[in-house]
């Protein structure tokens, strides 16, 4: 079972390995081209908020977030987040047990690297089994002399997003992704005050951007 979750999630396609729900994502894009409507536009913006840009980037496409994935540590990060009074800081859109965020199902998986997500609409995904699970015990080479047994476990399946549906599912590095979405990252003005000169007038200067 664990193989089979480590393929479906991250599967590299090439035979005999299925090509994973990774290797069909698409990046999370946001720039003043690219879903301009949230760059630069979230002040102070979280992990959280990296989480709901997701979400509705997945319903421009047409689709319905249902399923986010994360690392455990990422999600106990954010659920020990407080405010400076040391307050909980949980969304109004997030289940009490912080088990499900804005109709989105979260689940906790170590296939998932620390500092990065996946958000999907899961009804966009497809997995058939071609061959079900096949168990077969035996002696294999030495196994009798060594007091062994050989067990063989397999299992034939296929997993494809169809084309005009990658866009539902969305994978990036919060890192990377908050720097898209906070307001004021791109530039920063500075008041700069004006000096005096010998006869006590001020001196003109322009306001720098830095």
């Amino acid at each position: 079972m664990l193989k089979e979750d480590s393929q479906i999630l991250s599967g590299n396609g090439t035979p005999p390995q299925m090509k994973g729900i990774l290797k069909y994502s698409t990046a999370f894009s946001v720039t003043d081209s690219v879903n301009p409507e949230f760059y630069l536009k979230v002040q102070n913006a979280n992990e959280l908020d990296v989480l709901r840009v997701a979400i509705a980037i997945i319903a421009k496409s047409y689709g319905t977030a249902n399923i986010i994935c994360l690392n455990p540590a990422d999600v106990a990060i954010m659920d020990l987040t407080k405010t400076t009074n040391g307050a909980y800081i949980l969304p109004p859109f997030t289940t009490a047990d912080g088990t499900n965020f804005k109709g989105c199902r979260i689940i906790e998986n170590m296939g998932i690297t620390a500092g990065t997500f996946l958000v999907m609409d899961s009804s966009k995904v497809n997995y058939k089994v071609r061959k079900d699970y096949d168990l077969a015990v035996g002696y294999d080479d030495d196994d009798f002399t060594n007091n062994r047994i050989t067990i063989r476990a397999e299992l034939r399946g296929v997993l494809y997003v169809k084309g005009n549906d990658t866009g539902c599912v969305i994978d990036g590095t919060f890192a990377t992704c908050k720097a898209m979405i906070t307001s004021g990252a791109a530039t920063q003005n500075v008041a700069i005050t004006a000096p005096l000169n010998e006869a006590g007038d001020a001196v003109q200067m322009e306001e720098k951007t830095e």
